[in-house]
């Protein structure tokens, strides 16, 4: 399993927009609809008004190197050109 944690650093004063944005797309449901998808949740953390953290899982290689190319990250690429500022991804790779 392939488990990621994405911290958005979003730009001044955009994250309820931001946030409106993703669910406008419904880009979580999307993401949870591919093949090899285990989870996808965003994450608002309470300390920090511009994060936003994404936790994904995915059953394989395969699969999470497919979503980076799939509709739903077509949509979300223009979005974070928009609104995020610096994305720092952890990567687990769990047996």
């Amino acid at each position: 399993m392939i488990l990621l944690h994405v911290k958005y650093k979003l730009k001044p004063n955009v994250r309820d927009e931001f946030v409106v944005k993703l669910k406008e797309y419904d880009l979580a449901n999307e993401y949870r609809k591919q093949p090899g998808n285990i989870t996808y949740e965003y994450f608002i953390p309470i300390a920090e008004e511009a994060v936003l953290f994404v936790v994904d899982a995915w059953e394989d290689e395969a699969a999470c190197e497919a979503h980076l190319t799939s509709p739903p990250s077509e949509i979300l690429g223009p979005l974070k050109q928009k609104y995020v500022l610096e994305t720092i991804v952890k990567r687990f790779e769990i047996p």
